[in-house]
């Protein structure tokens, strides 16, 4: 073979040869079908080699200048993959950061636990996760785990699942790791929360038996955003996440106790007049008082607190208070709590900030009431002597829904909540005094309304009666103006609306008459007892109401005639009332101004 021959296949091999390599070819002829043969399978080992590898290996170019520019390229294609690594690190430190949102450590009385929640998302199950490893414990002699979910609404905090059953936990110290508890979704109440956009607060509660102590507990809570839950598509992912006691991890623990810490102080700091609906101020009969309803909420008890500041008050022989707390139950008001004892306040005027009640939960008589769907009603009552005026009392009621109470982790955080009389606070009170008027006139006139047909004007009004002996639905009619009749009485039926459908629950047994002359006339009230109501599954404080009245006439010409007045309403508009006169009292006064005023009322509803 030729030099010529061995330098043109040397030409077309994609391999460069050095002097020494080309040397050594021209030295040795016999040499180079040998050296020739094993660059051909060198060759198309490394072609398969590139190919692996996506082309890594540029291929060779044919000048100088083709180099450059492959050069320059490959360093702008570097940069993008330095960028792509920064983004995919990026990414895996934000995944950490979700992961421990929705997962934390906890040390407490001996205990050493690992609090796992995460989201399972497949194609064959849609779950919330929440599994425990125990680190470390002490030695006991029985063991369990309970855990309940809650969701934040209106600023406080409501269940939406609680262990059925309970996971028990070796006896012996060490390290154990529980099975987890599997939540499908459809499992979880949440009447109507947005889960997507809640918070959730995860609550495990361990019970335990000591050798020389009985009935201990310790509980360890997270709270975090739904979004910040850790994804997974397999159970074993989520049971396999391990705490490693690292410098990372605790300080990883400490920022989240940064945040949570952060996320209390600006709760409270936004204290908005929606968490005041559990706070009220009330002035009467000389007394000036500020009355507090909260939850507290820790680690060591649940309860309602009942607190009470006094601003201003007559100077007094004896005084002091009790505090009833009442629920609504079957559209009537239950009982569930009355002070054993008095609190004491002092006989000479001034400020006093009064000892807070301090109900737990187990003492609250619920006889089958959802506590949290409830309606509550506090009652402050105090009962004092004057010098010249004994048996003196004055009353205090604040009726607000339970999801509405302000929550707290210390009593004196309840306490040290004061009402200064500032400028803003006066303002605040006056707007509050004239929206509590508006509204109640609003109110009114939801459940109070004009008709005017067929020569009749009628003023029908419904109210609810709620004092100490009575709980009932009234429904009233003024004739403001009629035709002369030779006969004429009214019917009054009520309807509730149920699945889109309205359903009769209550028609009148009687009539009421109405005189023969024109003229105005006030219509006996019709009393309906909730008993009387056959609501038949219908939740009537959420319902939609509609009062129907209905008079039947005869004319000196025509008989048998009839006129209907309807009014729709919510039941939470119904005008309340302690006594039937202030329902027949409320009077219309045929003016081109009332009817204006329903028109703004109106408008009022659509804005």
């Amino acid at each position: 073979m030729s030099l010529k021959t061995v330098l043109a296949l040397c030409g077309r091999s994609a391999v460069t040869f050095s002097s020494l390599s080309i040397l050594v070819a021209v030295s040795s002829p016999l040499q180079v079908l040998s050296a020739t043969t094993q660059l051909e399978d060198l060759q198309a080992q490394t072609i398969d080699l590139q190919q692996q590898e996506n082309n890594f290996f540029p291929h060779q170019l044919g000048n100088k200048q083709d180099s450059n520019l492959l050069i320059a390229k490959k360093d702008k294609d570097d940069d993008d993959d330095d960028d792509d690594d920064k983004k995919r690190h990026h990414e895996r430190h934000n995944y950490k950061k979700k992961k421990y949102r929705s997962v934390r450590h906890f040390r407490s009385k001996n205990w050493n636990t690992f609090l796992k929640c995460g989201r399972l998302v497949n194609s064959r199950q849609n779950a919330l996760v929440i599994q425990m490893d125990v680190l470390d414990k002490p030695i006991t002699r029985y063991a369990n785990a309970v855990y309940t979910v809650y969701a934040r609404r209106s600023n406080s905090w409501v269940q939406i699942y609680n262990t059925t059953g309970a996971r028990l936990i070796e006896e012996q110290a060490g390290q154990f790791r529980l099975s987890p508890e599997i939540i499908d979704f459809n499992q979880l109440q949440l009447r109507g929360i947005d889960l997507s956009r809640a918070e959730l607060r995860v609550v495990a509660q361990i019970r335990y038996d000591l050798s020389s102590q009985r009935d201990q507990r310790v509980e360890f809570e997270n709270i975090f955003n739904y979004r910040d839950i850790a994804q997974f598509s397999s159970i074993n992912e989520i049971t396999n996440i391990n705490y490693t006691s690292t410098r990372n991890n605790e300080r990883d623990d400490d920022d989240e106790d940064d945040d949570d810490r952060r996320r209390h102080n600006n709760y409270q700091q936004n204290y908005s007049r929606e968490q005041y609906r559990s706070f009220k101020y009330f002035r009467s009969q000389n007394w000036n008082t500020y009355l507090k309803s909260a939850k507290l909420v820790n680690s060591q008890r649940n309860a309602i607190v009942i607190q009470m500041d006094v601003l201003d008050k007559p100077v007094t022989r004896d005084a002091n208070v009790v505090y009833s707390l009442y629920a609504k139950r079957n559209n009537s008001w239950a009982q569930l709590y009355s002070s054993t004892g008095s609190r004491i306040i002092e006989g000479q005027r001034g400020q006093f900030r009064l000892e807070p009640e301090i109900i737990d939960f187990n003492q609250l008589q619920i006889r089958g009431s959802e506590l949290s769907r409830t309606e509550l009603r506090v009652v402050a009552q105090i009962r004092y002597d004057l010098t010249s005026q004994p048996d003196q009392s004055v009353v205090f009621e604040h009726i607000f829904n339970y999801r509405d109470i302000a929550e707290f982790s210390s009593i004196n955080q309840i306490k040290n909540i004061s009402y200064t009389r500032t400028t803003t606070n006066v303002r605040n009170d006056d707007r509050e005094h004239n929206h509590n008027r508006r509204d109640k006139k609003k109110k009114k006139h939801r459940s109070a309304k004009y008709f005017r047909t067929n020569n009749w004007s009628t003023y029908l009004k419904c109210g609810r009666l709620v004092n100490s002996r009575r709980n009932a639905l009234v429904v009233q009619m003024d004739v403001l103006d009629k035709p002369v009749t030779r006969y004429a009485n009214a019917v009054y039926t009520v309807y509730a609306r149920r699945a889109n459908s309205w359903v009769q629950i209550y028609n009148t047994t009687g009539s009421r008459l109405i005189e023969e002359q024109a003229g105005q006339f006030r219509l006996s009230p019709e009393i309906i007892d909730f008993n009387q109501l056959q609501i038949r599954g219908v939740d009537l404080s959420r319902s939609q109401l509609k009062v129907i009245a209905q008079i039947r006439y005869d004319l000196a010409s025509q008989r048998d005639q009839r006129v209907v007045f309807e009014n729709i309403l919510d039941y939470r508009d119904i005008t309340q009332v302690s006594s039937i006169n202030e329902i027949t009292n409320i009077s219309y006064a045929g003016t081109s101004g009332n009817v204006h005023d329903y028109d703004n009322d109106d408008d009022d509803d659509d804005d």
